[in-house]
């Protein structure tokens, strides 16, 4: 079953979507809607089981308005995919994307000074033009995880625990964190303040240089 948002929809509390059964549903927030999302913590707003596919597309305003928790979109087994192409906010704690699909992202993510972005699985895309705001953190945790940045960007905070970071143009980071996973890029990555690279099995690839800046910890 599909679920198409015109107006302004709140999901709250423990509510969520789910699509079982072999089936396939799409959750769509179109141009004119707003979708606030204001679930309590721990819960996964839309997910599927191992046999079926949850689709979730925002052409319209996306907003994670708690000011605090985590907030889960799709499972471990069968697809998720999530899909941004107008404007997407977490205004703090985490939005975590937890699905075995594919993510597409376009138009704008802000990021509140307490918030971060949480890919755990899947392989998620940043389109050219797409936009990343706000000083919150972007962070690349799950093992199965891989992320590409079409552009480079200017960040507050990119965290890489696991899994793989594709930065497609020139990064600048004020405070960047490794301690698995790979950053690959033939582009540059200017740290600004505190740089911390756990080594071990913790890589960077690509022709690219890291520079710390003069005004940088390491």
């Amino acid at each position: 079953h599909d679920f198409t948002n015109n107006g302004e929809y709140t999901q709250s509390g423990g509510a969520y979507f789910y699509s079982a059964g072999g089936s396939q549903s799409t959750l769509t927030n179109a141009a004119s809607g707003t979708w606030n999302l204001t679930v309590n913590n721990n819960t996964t707003f839309a997910y599927n089981d191992s046999s079926s596919t949850m689709n979730f597309v925002n052409a319209g305003t996306f907003a994670k308005v708690n000011a605090s928790g985590t907030v889960y979109f799709g499972t471990s087994s069968g697809s998720s995919n999530f899909t941004n192409s107008a404007s997407m906010s977490i205004t703090g704690g985490t939005l975590l994307m937890n699905g075995t699909g594919t993510g597409t992202f376009g138009g704008t993510l802000a990021l509140g000074d307490t918030a971060a972005i949480r890919f755990d699985r899947g392989t998620h895309t940043f389109s050219a033009g797409a936009l990343i705001t706000g000083n919150g953190n972007f962070y690349v945790y799950g093992s199965a995880t891989t992320v590409t940045l079409t552009d480079g960007y200017s960040l507050k905070q990119l965290q890489i625990q696991n899994g793989t970071l594709n930065a497609g143009g020139a990064m600048t980071v004020e405070t960047f964190s490794q301690v698995n996973g790979t950053y690959a890029s033939s582009e540059n990555l200017t740290v600004s303040d505190t740089y911390g690279f756990a080594g071990g099995t913790a890589a960077h690839s690509g022709s690219g240089t890291t520079i710390i800046g003069s005004e940088a910890t390491a």
